[in-house]
């Protein structure tokens, strides 16, 4: 080794052997900080495994439920079902069938079409006949008109009834309580028809009202 050397090395022990042992010792226990970033990556790893288990287990619950309850979807995702207890109105009508205090006309066209007051036409089922109601008008009128369309969707079967049902309002235009109110819905004559609703409570109380 050459003077240069030696004059160096002699240096760099002179050097070292003068910094403070606390620095030396500060130095040793060092241990590199992990950046806040790796933590952020790791809980959000957590975060995503906890919601993938919990969607899951939501899934496998509703799959559960409907194994289980082995149900239909219905027809009208958004509107009411009809209640347990259905056709009340067919009922009603049903129940005095056979009694006085209604018109009867054997003949459609000499229906009460335009005589300027609302009438409860309906029909039961074998029978070719109507049975009409006094005419309806004023306040009375108006009450039942708020209620009729109202009710609850049949589902995906309409429902066997023994007696057809029409309101006619005196001004041409026949409806169907067993219809929603849409102008498809309305007509110039007593007409066929598959029932879409089951009407309110509130319009069979109206009708008996009327009929009583």
């Amino acid at each position: 080794m050459n003077n240069e050397k030696i004059i160096k090395a002699e240096m760099l022990l002179e050097g070292i052997g003068e910094i403070d042992d606390t620095l030396l010792a500060e130095a040793l226990a060092y241990r590199p900080r992990r950046r806040a970033g790796s933590r952020l990556v790791i809980l959000a790893a957590t975060v995503a495994v906890f919601l993938t288990i919990m969607m899951g287990l939501g899934v496998i619950g509703r799959l559960a439920d409907e194994k289980k309850g082995d149900s239909v979807a219905p027809e009208f995702n958004d509107a009411p079902q009809a209640p347990a207890q259905t056709g009340t109105l067919d009922s009603f009508l049903s129940s005095i069938e056979g009694g006085d205090g209604y018109e009867y006309l054997a003949d459609a066209d000499t229906l009460p079409y335009f005589d300027g007051m609302a009438h409860v036409v309906w029909q039961y089922s074998g029978d070719g006949g109507y049975y009409v109601s006094e005419g309806i008008e004023g306040a009375e009128l108006e009450s039942l008109k708020v209620e009729i369309g109202c009710g609850y969707y049949v589902g995906a079967e309409s429902p066997e009834l023994n007696c057809r049902v029409w309101v006619l309002l005196g001004d041409g235009r026949v409806i169907s309580p067993y219809l929603v109110a849409t102008s498809g819905n309305i007509s110039t004559e007593v007409f066929d028809y598959e029932p879409e609703i089951i009407p309110s409570e509130e319009f069979v109380t109206r009708i008996q009202g009327i009929l009583s």
